[in-house]
């Protein structure tokens, strides 16, 4: 038996359903479980706890980023947009244990990026991205 807030529950599930609807917690019934046992069944420390760990260990993937006022929702978006291999951000992310745009500030430093930027800026590719309709009418 468990008790909290003047009310009994025979399980520790009953316990983590009604702190959640009570919104008392926000985690997973897992995470509740490990925490309720490190604190030695104690609700109370339990709480304290959950609120206080639980949002600073919790993972939260941020994958946007801006790199020279343009945005990239993802590393793929940023890789494909420079015409990168697969990876090539998250490779040097992990390798260098660095943040996204830190890695791709550094990729837009390779020699293949910077063929890119200039093919991109050039008039070729201006005049090739305007769509001209083509003139190749048939004579007779």
């Amino acid at each position: 038996m468990y008790t909290y807030d003047n009310k009994q529950f025979k399980s520790k599930k009953m316990l983590f359903s009604h702190l959640r609807e009570q919104g008392t917690i926000s985690c997973s019934h897992g995470y509740f479980l490990k925490a309720f046992s490190k604190n030695y069944l104690n609700i109370e420390q339990t709480l304290a706890y959950i609120g206080s760990a639980y949002t600073l260990n919790r993972s939260v993937k941020h994958t946007d980023f801006t790199v020279n006022d343009v945005y990239f929702k993802n590393m793929r978006e940023f890789e494909i947009h420079y015409n990168l291999p697969a990876n090539t951000l998250s490779s040097m992310k992990n390798k260098r244990k660095i943040s996204t745009s830190e890695a791709a500030k550094i990729a837009l430093e390779s020699p293949e990026v910077q063929k890119q930027i200039a093919y991109k800026n050039s008039h070729t590719a201006k005049f090739l991205q305007l769509r001209l309709p083509t003139t190749n009418f048939v004579y007779h």
